[in-house]
């Protein structure tokens, strides 16, 4: 981790609803927030990660800086005037995929890794080759090869982002929504696995981190907004009032109707969090320690209950320490404070143009870092020759050191434990029947494999290239459609007499009846 003094960075998070800025500053090694602003978007403006209505979107951001208030509530003099900004890409937008290979893939050459990851990255994310950037790193190193993590982003995408930001006059660094978010909960690592559950109003974000930073990431195309358009279409009534009764109400009151709409839609997205923990638990061996909730619809009256009944894991509502109010600015301090080079080692950091890597292969990190920066190991060498100097740098890393491990604890602690008494409400408990239990299909529906770039496809265990293959088919086959989950199909598939189930991507089928 760097350390810097007396230095400033802004931290902008823009997502659909909401434009968020902090200014944090560095003071010896403690940084402080001089201001933060937030302005509420209207629909239509940012859209998944997507400027939609730049001017309206400029005049937000202009707002959120020159109205910018200090933490006790007065408006800072000058607002906030920032040259350069930290901005966060948004989570909808960023495609993560962990991966592994055996040692004999690894290519001899260090400088070749880059490569092959860049392959495997053009095969699992769905973006087009000449618009794909990609920063990735390596997990772990085993007996058998290498675990690595890598995150794909648009080309044109950073493109409009970093020009909408010079049409402003700024120069913007790009950083990852999810790491900046952790980053704003805990500023130090953390020594056991937490989930970051981020339930946004589009997207729901599922992120496991150790202390070695992100290990898992994945998105569910559910969110805040999908709960209130299921009680508009159940009660029939407007959006604003299915908003209201929603926030009011929530998951608290078996007797509400309200309770039973909301539950229905929380099931599927309940289901995918515990598939999601059970994936990460059996690929590292680590158990899960808790989970926290941001985003705006972790304010669902009862989520944190219904999570921590359903899922028997400490579950709690995320802050940070630097404010005071959970949830919020958590995104743009994280951001501010990876602008003041208080990330992590090897994190995953996307610039536009350039692909980005970490951790190669089988050099160690510090025969990587002397590769890298031999002169500036050349100029410290010589200055810690001076006894007094030495003395000083033992004693103020062991001064860090007990602040860092203060925080890290302080953060640990702060999650909420579950709770020791028995839950009153069994309706909060998973139930084992399904709520569209006895609804009978009385038509089978098949699908045909359409046209693939490989001239196959290929067949997985479960919803998501990060389930393994377990077979292959091919355009102009026909097979049963089973069931349906986000943007794949579960078909069955194979010789009479030998058939198995696996699931395939819906984008390279057609459904025939």
């Amino acid at each position: 981790m760097k350390f810097s003094f007396f230095s400033r960075a802004v931290g902008v998070d823009i997502a659909d609803r909401s434009v968020e800025v902090v200014e944090l500053r560095q003071r010896g090694r403690s940084p402080q927030i001089t201001a933060l602003g937030r302005v509420v978007l209207p629909a239509g403006v940012v859209e998944r990660g997507v400027i939609k209505d730049r001017p309206a979107l400029a005049l937000a951001l202009r707002e959120a800086l020159r109205d910018a208030k200090t933490t006790d509530g007065q408006k800072k003099s000058a607002g906030i005037a920032p040259h350069q900004i930290v901005f966060g890409l948004p989570d909808s937008q960023i495609y993560i995929h962990s991966f592994s290979k055996p040692w004999i893939q690894i290519p001899p050459k260090d400088e070749d890794l880059g490569a092959m990851i860049l392959a495997e990255a053009r095969e699992h994310i769905p973006l087009e080759e000449s618009d794909l950037l990609i920063s990735y790193k390596v997990l772990q190193r085993t007996e058998m090869g290498l675990d690595f993590l890598v995150a794909g982003a648009s080309r044109r995408l950073m493109a409009d982002w970093s020009n909408f930001f010079a049409e402003l006059g700024l120069t913007a660094e790009f950083d990852l929504e999810t790491i900046a978010t952790f980053r704003g909960i805990f500023p130090e690592s953390v020594e056991r696995p937490v989930m970051i559950v981020d339930c946004g109003a589009v997207a729901t974000t599922l992120a496991v981190f150790d202390r070695s930073g992100l290990r898992y990431s994945r998105t569910l195309p559910t969110g805040g907004e999908a709960l209130t358009k299921a009680v508009v279409t159940a009660l029939k009534v407007d959006y604003d009032v299915a908003e209201e009764k929603k926030n009011e109400i929530g998951i608290l009151d078996p007797e509400s109707q309200i309770f039973t709409i909301l539950l229905r839609e929380l099931a599927p997205v309940k289901d995918e969090i515990k598939t999601t923990i059970d994936y990460y638990e059996k690929w590292s061996g680590h158990k899960i320690h808790g989970l926290l909730l941001t985003g705006g619809g972790s304010q669902l009256r009862g989520l944190p209950e219904y999570l921590r009944s359903n899922l028997d894991l400490p579950s709690g509502i995320a802050r940070s320490p630097f404010v005071k109010q959970p949830i919020v600015y958590l995104e743009a301090i994280g951001l501010a404070l990876g602008g003041l080079g208080k990330r992590g080692a090897d994190e995953l950091t996307m610039r536009a143009g350039v692909h980005t890597g970490s951790g190669l292969g089988r050099r160690s990190s510090l025969r990587q870092y002397l590769s890298n920066n031999l002169g500036l190991v050349i100029f410290f060498a010589i200055i810690v020759l001076g006894a007094g100097l030495l003395v000083w740098a033992f004693q103020y890393r062991r001064a860090v050191e007990a602040d860092q491990a203060t925080a890290r604890q302080a953060a640990l602690d702060a999650i909420p434990v579950a709770p020791a008494v028995p839950i009153d409400n069994p309706a909060l408990v998973a139930s084992t029947t399904s709520p569209l239990a006895g609804q009978a299909t009385t038509t089978v529906r098949t699908l045909e494999i359409s046209e693939t770039p490989t001239g196959w496809l290929n067949v997985r265990s479960g919803p998501g290239t990060v389930f393994v293959s377990v077979g292959r088919v091919n355009p102009g086959e026909v097979y049963p459609l089973l069931a349906e989950e986000g943007e794949w199909y579960r078909i069955k598939f194979g010789n009479e007499g030998q058939t198995k189930e696996g699931w395939v991507a819906k984008q390279y089928t057609i459904i025939k009846n």
